[in-house]
């Protein structure tokens, strides 16, 4: 559930808005009895993969200073970034889109941002309309969880940055868009590309810092009403990954390896449609 308080509409000041979103899962998914190595139901992951909770991953506010420039601040629901027409809606998590998480997000992304940071930073609209053109730039924290306040991981060293822009196109007189964002993140990871003897204890190395920088589009070449949001289109991904060296085995199909790092790609590509075809109103494919 997203509840959005819009202060302008409220009768206080114009140009303010507070976001709250809550969600739950209750049940038990099909995830863990899948063997894949990508999630199945993507919509099952949250608020916490494996747990039947409630949380809150979103409670901002933004205030825009002029019709093209605003301040955001609070927690905030990263799954939102790498929006994209097909695979991957402002808050698409698998129900209005694709189920599996291979074709709904770009899973390198996962690696570098929390679900549920706290953030602040500035949003922008270089022609005063979101659905024109939109840059994002934030500053959060690299450790959050959705069902906590996320202040105990405020605390220097655990800072990322990650930036984002998103822009309208019109070729062939049809709507698309493009995509290219980046997080550099100073996140601890545990590397699991070390040598772990009992004689000597058992200490097992952290590894911290990674960066990903990644790019997608989406293109109607059939679009029955300009802007509906009906129509069938194409779509592609691509992700590449910077990070402290893995186990061969689990980099073996991934990567190239050079000095110390290895670099991880990700890309995905798919011919989907929204629900235009007059047989078939409701569906999407």
């Amino acid at each position: 559930m997203i509840v959005t308080v819009d202060t302008g509409k409220l009768g206080l000041w114009n140009g303010g808005y507070l976001t709250v979103e809550v969600e739950g899962n209750w049940g038990r998914g099909v995830n863990a009895s899948t063997g894949s190595l990508m999630p199945v139901n993507t919509n099952q992951l949250f608020p916490i993969p494996g747990n039947t909770t409630a949380g809150i991953p979103a409670f901002n506010y933004v205030q825009f200073l002029t019709p093209k420039l605003g301040v955001v601040i609070g927690k905030l629901d990263a799954f939102g970034a790498d929006q994209n027409e097909f695979a991957h809606g402002v808050h698409g998590k698998g129900d209005t889109e694709f189920m599996n998480a291979a074709l709904n997000v770009n899973p390198l992304t996962l690696f570098a941002s929390p679900y549920s940071p706290l953030v602040a930073g500035l949003t922008i609209l270089p022609t005063g309309n979101p659905q024109d053109a939109t840059v994002s730039v934030l500053a959060f924290t690299s450790t959050a969880t959705a069902d906590s306040a996320g202040f105990n991981y405020v605390r220097s060293g655990d800072v990322s940055v990650f930036a984002e822009g998103r822009v309208r196109t019109n070729f062939f007189g049809l709507t698309g868009h493009q995509l290219i964002g980046g997080v550099v993140s100073d996140k601890q990871f545990t590397s699991i590309d070390q040598k772990i003897t009992l004689d000597q204890g058992i200490t097992v190395a952290k590894k911290t810092g990674t960066w990903v920088v990644y790019y997608n589009f989406d293109q109607y070449f059939y679009e029955p009403v300009k802007g509906s949001g009906n129509g069938v289109g194409v779509f592609a991904r691509r992700c590449f990954r910077r990070q402290p060296k893995l186990s061969p085995v689990l980099c073996q199909h991934w990567r190239r390896r050079k000095g110390r790092f290895c670099r991880t790609y990700f890309a995905a590509f798919c011919c989907p449609r929204s629900p235009s075809v007059r047989w078939r109103d409701s569906s999407t494919w």
